[in-house]
């Protein structure tokens, strides 16, 4: 698996599913309503085992997984930060500068579904200095 077959398969993947995966407060491999985080759509079903749950993509278990199918670890573990730290409005933003420091093709964004905003943004208020 190339780097391209990889950021293509986990960039589409998030951009289409549009939410993360999570359970309360925990993001996780396998969510409800078949929602996955970019490595858990990436690891097979046969694979999958609930005590990968809160370990990260660089760890040992996940990363022999990910090593098998020939993909780059550090690269899905990126993606797995991006989901786990950004709100999906800024996924598509984050994805292309991954790929332009990755030197690869963003071309995949083309063609995935706009996310919209899900959160509202407050207001800074101005401060005006005392003339």
């Amino acid at each position: 698996m190339t780097h391209q077959e990889t950021f293509n398969l986990c960039a589409s993947h998030l951009l289409r599913q549009g939410v993360p995966s999570i359970i309360g407060k925990r993001f996780r491999y396998r969510g409800p309503k078949g929602r996955k985080c970019p490595a858990g759509a990436l690891i097979p079903d046969k694979d999958y085992k609930k005590n990968l749950e809160g370990l990260d993509a660089g760890c040992k278990k996940v990363a022999k997984i990910l090593e098998k199918l020939e993909h780059n670890v550090r690269l899905v573990a990126v993606f797995q930060e991006i989901h786990d730290t950004m709100e999906p409005d800024e996924w598509r933003v984050a994805i292309r500068c991954l790929a332009n420091g990755w030197r690869l093709s963003d071309a995949v964004l083309e063609s995935a579904p706009r996310i919209r905003r899900t959160h509202k943004v407050r207001p800074v208020p101005m401060r005006t200095r005392p003339y």
